[in-house]
């Protein structure tokens, strides 16, 4: 089970990464002003001054640890399991 739920997890992030690429493709294909845009890569002014920002680094290191840790676990109750 936590394997599944370590492939969904990073199956959510590459969808999150490649909605972020799209974004600034429409933003760089529409000319927009750089204070107006929504991708970081664009207006890095506004994004490294949310807290969007101090966040997301943290949750991408966070979700693959969870699903290893959730994968011991599991483990250590089948074996605790299987033992008695």
């Amino acid at each position: 089970m936590s394997v599944i739920w370590s492939l969904c997890q990073l199956r959510e992030l590459g969808h999150v990464i490649r909605y972020e690429h799209t974004m600034q493709d429409i933003e760089t294909a529409l000319n927009l002003d750089p204070d107006m845009a929504v991708s970081a890569e664009i207006n890095r002014k506004s994004h490294d001054e949310s807290s969007y920002l101090k966040i997301k680094p943290a949750s991408i290191r966070m979700m693959p640890c969870t699903s290893i840790l959730m994968f011991c676990t599991w483990a250590a109750f089948l074996i605790i399991h299987f033992v008695n």
